[in-house]
């Protein structure tokens, strides 16, 4: 076998063989894992899922077409040949899928997006299977030999496609992403272009799918990391996180400079639970969230705090009269929700602490009083 244009020779080594075996291994370790986990039902997981078994498709393909050349037969070679470039294709296109779902924005905003890069996959796909008899993206000699095609470039552009975008958009739409998931995903996509660029410049090597593996792990830790720091109901931060949060703050606060907590309560979630069940209950919890995070900017950090106790930060906040403002756009747009079976009306409470070095509050105190409101 080939990596290069019009190389005959068949690429063996142990660097492949030992990356694609361990990076295979992990990525079982880790889908087996996944499968124990009951979070991983939820859409996101079952995504990272798709991108662990794709992930393993692509080193599986890759071991059987660059080491065992001359073992099996030439038509298994070409054909694992033929599924790791296409491993490739869907890896970038479930990326970026993946990484579009850790966004806070709207449906309709993010599906041009996904439809754009789904074309292109689509075009790549047909591309790539087409060049059995076209020799586009590759070819085989007589001998089994590989030889790239005239449009191979164009495979590693439309490849990349779903990776390139996943960077994009976590670049141009940070303002929905929380500042540490934001440099999570990017180090997360890193070791795809890194790798995909590896190949370009050496092209005798493949490093395509041992990138994407080492991705997948990093994208593993990323997920545990989420999830300790998550509420489950909800999908907002807990309490660990915001406690967390508000510690940061308070160190980095300067002498100019104030941040608030505002807390807000449903009451009546209790009685939910009673009348209705816990199931009713946890779906008034979300749509308390979903209103919150309507009616906040960007910036603000929302948490639940605890059983009905929602917590929101404003890192930023100028006066008390922008806090008194937000409170009362809160009760407000509470007043008009409800949730089934009997459209039950949703009651909250809201109240707010301000954090300044230039009001002379020691922070133990302001944490004793944020406490007493949650």
């Amino acid at each position: 076998m080939d990596f290069g244009d019009g190389v005959d020779g068949c690429m063996e080594g142990k660097f492949i063989f030992d990356v694609n075996i361990y990076a295979f291994l992990i990525l079982a370790m880790l889908y087996g894992i996944q499968q124990k986990n009951y979070h991983s039902r939820r859409r996101e997981n079952r995504a990272f899922d798709a991108l662990l078994l794709f992930g393993m498709g692509g080193l599986a393909a890759d071991y059987i077409s660059t080491r065992l050349p001359g073992m099996v037969p030439d038509g298994i070679v070409q054909t694992a040949m033929l599924l790791t470039f296409a491993f490739c294709t869907v890896l970038g296109g479930l990326c970026f899928y993946w990484t579009c779902m850790q966004f806070s924005l709207p449906t309709a905003r993010i599906r041009c997006w996904e439809w754009g890069i789904a074309s292109l996959c689509l075009l790549d796909l047909f591309l790539l299977f087409g060049s059995l008899s076209t020799g586009w993206y590759f070819w085989f000699d007589g001998t089994g030999g590989y030889h790239r095609g005239p449009l191979f470039l164009l495979h590693s552009l439309l490849a990349l496609s779903g990776v390139l975008a996943a960077v994009l958009s976590t670049v141009w739409y940070h303002h929905f992403l929380q500042r540490p998931i934001m440099w999570r995903l990017l180090f997360f996509l890193s070791p795809v272009l890194a790798a995909s660029l590896l190949s370009l410049l050496f092209p005798a090597y493949s490093f395509e799918t041992a990138g994407a593996a080492f991705a997948l792990l990093c994208a593993y830790i990323m997920i545990q990391n989420c999830d300790a720091e998550q509420d489950m109901v909800t999908g907002l931060y807990n309490r660990l996180a915001l406690e967390s949060y508000i510690s940061h703050q308070i160190q980095d606060c300067l002498p100019d400079m104030q941040f608030a907590v505002l807390t807000v309560h449903l009451d009546n979630l209790h009685q939910i639970n009673v009348d209705y069940g816990h199931r009713q209950g946890d779906e008034a919890l979300r749509t308390i969230a979903d209103m919150l995070a309507e009616c906040l900017s960007t910036e603000a950090f929302l948490a639940r705090a605890s059983g009905h106790v929602f917590c929101v930060v404003l890192p930023d906040i100028r006066s008390s009269e922008e806090l008194v403002r937000l409170s009362a756009d809160i009760r407000q747009a509470a007043d008009s929700l409800s949730v089934a079976p009997d459209k039950i009306q949703l009651c909250v409470q809201t109240f707010y602490d301000v954090y300044s070095l230039d009001l002379g509050r020691d922070a133990a105190v302001f944490l004793r009083q944020m406490e007493a409101h949650l």
